[in-house]
């Protein structure tokens, strides 16, 4: 399976980003912030997982720093998506995601990586406790 983050895979509708973020299901992996739900299956695609990736102004007043540490969000979550995408595909859901950063400094790959991964067996343990 490639790791990719296509567009199709982003969650950009504002009924779906509702869906997520009202739903109660969410934990922090400082400085990672992140709400998941299962959506409604009423949307035509097929994707297993949208996800929407953000950075608080409040803790990053730098618009530079802010995509910076979004795009190293991105490649670390398109790295590492593979166990996450595979469990989602064979419960034939489809999982709403997103991953915000709340902290204040801008952190390095490496540190990124570490969270990042710490948060996606998080989620894959809390994905199988509920079913």
């Amino acid at each position: 399976m490639a790791n990719t983050l296509k567009k199709i895979e982003r969650l950009k509708h504002d009924n779906q980003i509702k869906e997520v973020f009202s739903s109660n299901t969410r934990f922090i992996e400082y400085p990672i912030r992140v709400n998941y739900t299962f959506l409604s299956s009423n949307m035509e695609d097929t994707t297993p997982i949208k996800v929407l990736i953000g950075c608080s102004k409040r803790g990053v007043k730098k618009a530079v720093h802010r995509n910076k540490i979004k795009r190293l969000i991105r490649e670390v979550y398109r790295c590492n998506n593979n166990t996450l995408n595979s469990f989602i595909k064979e419960s034939n859901a489809q999982l709403g995601l997103s991953i915000i950063f709340i902290g204040n400094e801008i952190p390095d790959f490496e540190y990124i990586n570490k969270k990042i991964n710490k948060v996606l067996v998080r989620l894959l343990k809390n994905l199988s406790k509920d079913d």
